[in-house]
C-alpha cells in the first residue's frame, strides 16, 4: 500500500505542511504482497469553516499538493491506471471553492441585481460564514471583487478536474435557504425571515434573509442552483453538501413541519440532478432544541438512500449514540478537535485509536466512513494521521507500537530522543479524553484581561500536566544533538518550533496565575506585583 509503503518501509511522511518527501536514490523492493481494506468505506474531508481559517489565500499551486496529499492517505500503491473512490485516499473531499460564481448566475434568474448580491456575498477572508448564513455583505471596504469571483471559479474547475482523476467523490454546495434581500421585495408573498444576530454584527452584515424550505420558491431556486453547477461544471458528482439550520433553530417545532422542510432540500437537488445525494452536517444536533423526536423527524424528511450525515464531534459528542444511528441512515465518523484555527497542543489519541472501531461495530451497518472536520488545519498533525488510518483498521490501534512508526516515518531515522519526545507528548497533551472545546487557545492570542483562564470552548485552560511539555521539549532539542542529521529535517525543526512554542504558552499560564493572584492579594503592595516575574525561561 502506498501510504504503508511510505511510512513502514521507506521511512517517511506526507502531511499538509508541504514538507518535503525524503526519497531514497533507489526505491526499497518488497519480497511479499501485503493487502489492506478498508472498514469504512470513505474517508471524508474538511470543515465548511477549514477554507476560511487555512486556505482562503490559496491559488492552484497548493491546492494541486494538498489534492495529491488527500490522494496519497490511502493504503493502494499508485500502480492503477483507473482511479477508484476505494483506493483513493480521502476520497470524498469538501469542495466549495468558487461557488460565488454559480450564485451569482442563479440569483440573476430570480431578478436579483448586482448591487444586491455585492449586499450579500461575504469578504473574501469571511467567504465560510456568508455560505454558512451568519453574516452577509463583505464586512470590507467595497464588495467582493468581480476578478476573485471569476478566478476562484476557474480554480475550482482545477480542483474538481484534480479530483477527479484521483477517483474522488467532491462533495459541491447545494441551496441551504440563505437568500439575498432582494428576494424578499421581488417575491412579496415568499415566506422568508431573518436569522438571528449570529456574531453580534451591524445591521448592514447581520441577521441574514432566509428562505423557509416549505414555501415552494425554495425548491426553485435549489433546484436552479444544482442545475447551474452542473451547467458551468460540466459534471457534479451528485453528492451536495448543505446545512439549512447551522447554528440557528427551526422557527417551527411540528415534526410535520421538520419532515416537510428537509425533503425540500433534497427535493431542490433531485429535481435537477435524480442522483444526487444530500450530505448533511450533524452539527446542528447539539443544540437543545434538537429533541430525538424531532431530529427523527427531519431526518426522516429524505430517504435512506438520499442523506449522509456527518457526526461532525464524534470524538467528544457522538450523537450517533443519542440518535441509535441516525435512526438508520449512513453516517460518518468525524474527528472535529480544532476550533477556531487554533494551534495549542492537545489530541485523544487514545480514543482515536479505538473509539472509531467500537462505534463501526455498533452502528449496524450505517457508518460508512471516517471523516476529518477540523476547522483549522496545519496544527497536531499526529492526530489527524492516525484518524485517517482508522478508514483502514478492522481492530483498535495499539499506540505503544504505532508510535514510534509514526515518529520514524516523520523524521525518518530512529533516536532515543525523539521517541521519549512523543512519549511524554502521548501522556500528555495527547492524552486529553473526552474534553469539548478543542485544542487548548494560548493566553498570548486574547486581549489582556483577569478573567483570560476559561474552560469550554475554546478554552485557555490547561487541562494536563504542562511540566511534560517541558519533558517533552528538552528531549526533541536533545535529539537535535544525538543525530545532528535532524537539523536538516524540516518535518523536526517544524515540530522543535511547535513544542517551544506549546512550552512558552504554558509558561505564560503559570505566570499569569500567578500574576493574578498578586494583583488580588490585598496584603501585596500594588508595586510589587509583577516584579518577581520579570526574567522568565524554561525550567
Amino acid at each position: 500500500t502506498r501510504t504503508r509503503y511510505l511510512k513502514h518501509v521507506v521511512h517517511t511522511q506526507t502531511d499538509w505542511e508541504d514538507h518535503q518527501l525524503y526519497l531514497p536514490k533507489a526505491l526499497p523492493r518488497i519480497n511479499s504482497v501485503v493487502r489492506v481494506e478498508r472498514s469504512a468505506k470513505y474517508s471524508y474531508y474538511e470543515n465548511v469553516c477549514t477554507v476560511s481559517y487555512s486556505q482562503w489565500t490559496w491559488g492552484w499551486p497548493k491546492w494541486e499538493k494538498h489534492i495529491d496529499w488527500m490522494a496519497l492517505n490511502g493504503r493502494y500503491l499508485m500502480l492503477y491506471t483507473q482511479w477508484s473512490h476505494r483506493h483513493a485516499g480521502i476520497n470524498m473531499p469538501l469542495a466549495f471553492t468558487g461557488q460565488e460564481k454559480v450564485w451569482q448566475s442563479t440569483f440573476r434568474k430570480f431578478n436579483v441585481s448586482d448591487t444586491g448580491l455585492d449586499k450579500f456575498f461575504a469578504g473574501a477572508a469571511f467567504l465560510a460564514w456568508g455560505r454558512m448564513g451568519n453574516l452577509r455583505g463583505s464586512w470590507v471596504k467595497g464588495p467582493l471583487p468581480q476578478q476573485f469571483i471569476d478566478d476562484q471559479f476557474d480554480l475550482q474547475v482545477k480542483i474538481l478536474d484534480r479530483m477527479r482523476e484521483y477517483g474522488m467523490i467532491p462533495a459541491l454546495p447545494g441551496f441551504a435557504g440563505h437568500i439575498p434581500q432582494e428576494i424578499a421585495t421581488i417575491y412579496k408573498n415568499a415566506t422568508i425571515s431573518r436569522s438571528p444576530n449570529w456574531g453580534n454584527f451591524p445591521d448592514e452584515f447581520c441577521c441574514v434573509y432566509m428562505l423557509d424550505p416549505t414555501d415552494p420558491l425554495y425548491t426553485s431556486i435549489g433546484q436552479t442552483f444544482i442545475a447551474e453547477q452542473r451547467r458551468l461544471y460540466g459534471y457534479t458528482s451528485s453528492l451536495y453538501q448543505a446545512d439549512t439550520y447551522n447554528e440557528m433553530d427551526p422557527a417551527q417545532s411540528d415534526p410535520a413541519y421538520l419532515a416537510k422542510a428537509s425533503k425540500a432540500v433534497i427535493d431542490s437537488m433531485t429535481l435537477a440532478d435524480p442522483n444526487a445525494v444530500w450530505l448533511m452536517q450533524g452539527w446542528l444536533f447539539l443544540s437543545e432544541y434538537w429533541t430525538n423526536d424531532r431530529i427523527q423527524a427531519y431526518v426522516g424528511g429524505v430517504p435512506d438512500d438520499k442523506l449522509i450525515i456527518l457526526d461532525l464531534y464524534s470524538e467528544v459528542v457522538p450523537i450517533w449514540q443519542k440518535t441509535h444511528n441516525y435512526f438508520g441512515k449512513a453516517w460518518i465518523y468525524c474527528v472535529l478537535h480544532n476550533f477556531g484555527g487554533n494551534m495549542g497542543l492537545r489530541g485523544d489519541l487514545p480514543t482515536l485509536a479505538a473509539d472509531p472501531v467500537a462505534a463501526r461495530i455498533a452502528s449496524n451497518g450505517t457508518l460508512i466512513g471516517i471523516g476529518l472536520t477540523m476547522e483549522g488545519i496545519f496544527q497536531n498533525y499526529v492526530v489527524y494521521d492516525l484518524t485517517l488510518q482508522m478508514a483502514w483498521e478492522a481492530q483498535p490501534v495499539d499506540l505503544i507500537t504505532w508510535l514510534p512508526e509514526f515518529v520514524h516515518s516523520r523524521y525518518h531515522i530512529d533516536d532515543a530522543n525523539v521517541k521519549h519526545t512523543w512519549t511524554t507528548l502521548l501522556q500528555s497533551v495527547y492524552n486529553v479524553t473526552k474534553v469539548f472545546g478543542g485544542v487548548t487557545k494560548s493566553l498570548a492570542t486574547i486581549r489582556p484581561h483577569w478573567k483570560m483562564v476559561q474552560d469550554g470552548f475554546m478554552g485557555t485552560k490547561i487541562v494536563y500536566d504542562a511540566k511534560q511539555v517541558v519533558v517533552a521539549w528538552r528531549s526533541l532539542v536533545a535529539a537535535g544533538t544525538s543525530s545532528p542529521e535532524l537539523k536538516l529535517v524540516d518535518t523536526y525543526l517544524h515540530d522543535v518550533v511547535d513544542v517551544t512554542r506549546q512550552a512558552l504558552s504554558d509558561l505564560l499560564y503559570k505566570h499569569y496565575q500567578a500574576l493574578e493572584r498578586d494583583f488580588h492579594n490585598d496584603h501585596t503592595p500594588l508595586k510589587q506585583v509583577g516584579s518577581s516575574r520579570q526574567n522568565i525561561h524554561i525550567s
